[in-house]
């Protein structure tokens, strides 16, 4: 219950907005590729027999600087389309009016529910009132806002743990169009169609075998990485249920063979057969649904306190909140619907046991020896293999993941994670529109913080480690164009030593590589040999295709001072092509700042706050964080194998319960063979090859289906692994070995047991 609880809330449950499955995400090239230009002159009203709304958004940060102190806000500029098309609503006041879109009307904004209640003192009379906020992009003197109405609590629009809206504001600037809103009925496809037609005819510049506009459901898009990680849980979840259902079915199939006297007492006292099937599919019924009550009570109370934790193993909240994953009507009806065909199944089990022979049979039969027919052994038989097949599936796959939780950890990133805070910064581009007032602003406060602090720290780019690189072509000057991509990084003085990466040659960044100092870069070892394999790559020439700010000396020609170890940016990352340049020489406005310290990153956040905001209180400090809390893909990789280790545990004692209690069953049955056997002068030793020689046989057809199983289910974490082949055959052998020992010693023990008894005593117990 607790897994379909998740289920349902990431993958079944539509994003909060009416009329959710219509919204589609417009991608005008492939993710990596550049897109066409152009795309801002797309004729969307041409475009209204298939696209209903046309959503636009460009994110801000805001400072508002009115009630005595200045408070950051994240605010959304959006078009007409937003507000219809996700059907945003103000519980206070209004939405936005069509003239409020045009360039120099007043400003206006619809605010928060919480900024509403925290700011403005949850004010009835809000609507009207007017605040004074400063824009991250704008910068310079703050604008005055106009309240026209308040969003209902709980508005959630993006893709992170900060995906509350503080500010909406109307978005007066072309940008491009990146959602819409399909009418009903029209196929994403067709969308596709006609979308490419009008783009064809306002762009230009088309990448090389450009395959037209693609539309992905938001929902999809929202889902799709975790996708593979809910889809092994569920699996998992559904084999331990059919699992613990064939144990609870032996058991039952036993239970009911030891009450056969029972059964011809009733009927030698006048109880008909049907009256027998009642009372038994009663009896199941009853444990049935007070196992199901009390599990979903237990699955209740484990939600609410397992949810935010949930959320954040898997990198994202859920659609519509952590109080969806609970036990909703979905849930309850899947679960209840699952729960009545198996109580139905469980309950008429027992007429599959052989007590339906006639009476005289029964009476004459009781206590003395005798074995199951052929269908019942048959029917044990595949029971116990279905669960030893069941938990030999669930074993692999745990092992693989541990194996690849091992390798991940083991991996050489060519850095030390461990003790790293970043802290983010922004800086508004209106007070800092040049990379001379970035480095000025960037320069103080490293003098300002490097004596307070007293870490190593260093001042970078907002990126990497743990993000995708930035690949930019390269030219190396002598060699040309050299066909090669390679990341670029821009770091600051310190940041080598700060995440410990060796400089194999030459040295690292200073604060002296600054705007007018010499362009200098540092290297790969990687990118060292494939340039220059034999010679030396100190003082060689470089450049790279990128110019994120005019006039920055990025782009041109850099002098390598140095070569440093390959570093990994994520697990994946097998290219190891990187270049390093100094932050302050291309500086931007978002940077980060790297401590290594034993303290945690709160401390630090309040510190670093309080420096900036002497320098210039609109400059935004907006998070701090370990790294280590960054590194999702290992996060991701731990939260499936704890989970995947639980269920295997899980089955595997399950199958062990199973196997012992129907070899102890079978054991009672031939008591008085294994005596009369053990009286004529068999040994115990031959008694127990007796029992496991059935035992073998059925761990046997177990470990063949489940090995068959492997093959189609390991599919599935083919790319949840790392460093390990989905049918790694140390794996797989080290589980089969695992569980047959366990299995074997499970079918010993009452088999020796049996074999210790005297012979004589349970003869005259016959």
């Amino acid at each position: 219950a607790s897994t379909l609880a998740v289920v349902n809330a990431y993958l079944l449950h539509s994003l909060p907005y009416p009329s959710a499955h219509r919204l589609h995400h417009v991608m005008y090239a492939p993710p990596g590729p550049a897109e066409p230009r152009g795309m801002t002159a797309l004729d969307w009203q041409s475009l209204s027999d298939v696209v209903e709304d046309v959503i636009a958004t460009s994110g801000e940060t805001f400072y508002l600087t009115d009630a005595g102190y200045t408070q950051t806000a994240r605010g959304v500029r959006v078009s007409p389309g937003f507000l219809r098309g996700l059907g945003v609503r103000a519980v206070i006041g209004r939405g936005f009016s069509d003239e409020e879109f045009h360039a120099g009307a007043e400003p206006v904004a619809l605010i928060g529910h919480a900024l509403w209640r925290d700011r403005f003192g949850s004010d009835p009379d809000i609507v009207g009132r007017q605040f004074r906020a400063n824009a991250e992009q704008q910068g310079g003197s703050a604008t005055a806002f106009r309240i026209v109405g308040v969003l209902a609590p709980g508005f959630w629009f993006g893709r992170d743990s900060h995906a509350t809206v503080d500010l909406l504001v109307p978005l007066r600037s072309p940008v491009r169009t990146y959602m819409v809103g399909l009418r009903e009925d029209v196929p994403a496809a067709a969308a596709e169609r006609r979308i490419t037609e009008a783009a064809k005819q306002v762009g230009s510049d088309f990448p090389p075998n450009w395959t037209g506009v693609h539309l992905e459901s938001v929902h999809a898009r929202y889902v799709a990485a975790i996708r593979p990680v809910l889809a092994g849980i569920t699996i998992a979840a559904v084999l331990v249920v059919a699992l613990v259902c064939a144990n609870v079915a032996v058991l039952l199939v036993l239970r009911t063979m030891r009450r056969q006297k029972e059964m011809a007492v009733r009927i030698a006292l006048g109880a008909e057969r049907r009256h027998l099937v009642r009372m038994l599919a009663a009896e199941t019924g009853l444990i049935c649904a007070a196992a199901l009550m009390a599990g979903l009570a237990l699955t209740a109370a484990t939600l609410r306190l397992l949810a935010p934790l949930i959320q954040t193993q898997l990198g994202r909240p859920a659609p519509s909140g952590a109080s969806a994953i609970a036990l909703d009507s979905t849930v309850l009806l899947i679960v209840g619907g699952l729960g009545a065909v198996i109580t139905l199944a469980l309950a008429f089990t027992p007429l599959l046991a052989p007590w339906q022979r006639r009476l005289a049979d029964m009476l004459r039969r009781e206590g003395m020896s005798g074995t199951d027919g052929p269908f019942m052994r048959r029917l044990r038989t595949g029971l116990i293999a279905f669960e030893v097949a069941g938990s030999l599936v669930l074993l692999i796959g745990c092992g693989l993941m541990l194996r690849s939780v091992v390798n991940l950890v083991r991996t050489d990133l060519g850095y030390d994670p461990e003790h790293l805070v970043r802290v983010r910064i922004v800086l508004p581009g209106r007070t800092y529109p040049d990379p001379a007032t970035l480095q000025g602003f960037y320069s103080r406060l490293i003098e300002q913080l490097a004596p307070q602090l007293n870490v190593p720290m260093s001042l970078g780019s907002s990126f990497p480690p743990f993000y995708e690189n930035h690949k930019q072509p390269l030219e190396a000057d002598g060699i040309g164009t050299t066909g090669l991509s390679a990341g670029v990084l821009h770091v600051g003085a310190g940041h080598f030593g700060v995440l410990r990466i060796e400089v194999k040659h030459g040295r690292g960044f200073t604060n002296a590589d600054r705007p007018g100092s010499e362009p200098v870069a540092v290297i790969s070892e990687t990118l060292a040999r494939r340039l220059w394999p034999a010679g030396n790559a100190l003082g060689q020439r470089i450049r790279t295709g990128e110019r994120m700010i005019p006039d920055s000396p990025v782009g041109a020609w850099r002098t390598v001072v140095g070569v440093v170890r390959d570093v990994r940016q994520t697990y994946s990352d097998e290219d190891l092509k990187d270049v390093y340049l100094p932050f302050l020489q291309a500086p931007g406005r978002f940077a980060s700042l790297q401590l290594r310290t034993d303290r945690s990153a709160a401390f630090w956040l309040a510190s670093v706050r309080t420096t900036v905001a002497e320098l210039d209180p609109f400059v935004l400090v907006a998070d701090a964080q370990t790294l280590a809390s960054e590194n999702r893909q290992l996060a991701g990789a731990q939260f499936l194998a704890a989970m995947l280790a639980g269920f295997a545990a899980f089955t595997a004692l399950l199958a062990v319960i199973g196997i012992y209690g129907t070899t102890a069953y079978a054991v009672q049955q031939r008591e008085r063979e294994v005596a009369i056997r053990m009286a004529l002068g068999a040994t115990g030793s031959a008694v127990v090859r007796l029992f496991l020689k059935d035992g073998v046989r059925v761990l046997g057809l177990g470990l063949a289906l489940g090995l068959a199983g492997s093959f189609g289910a390991m599919r599935i974490l083919a790319n949840q692994i790392h460093g390990v082949d989905p049918l790694d055959g140390l794996t797989v052998g080290a589980t089969c070995v695992l569980l047959s020992a366990a299995a074997l010693l499970a079918t010993w023990w009452p088999a020796r047991r049996a074999a210790t008894r005297d012979p004589m005593a349970v003869l005259k117990e016959g």
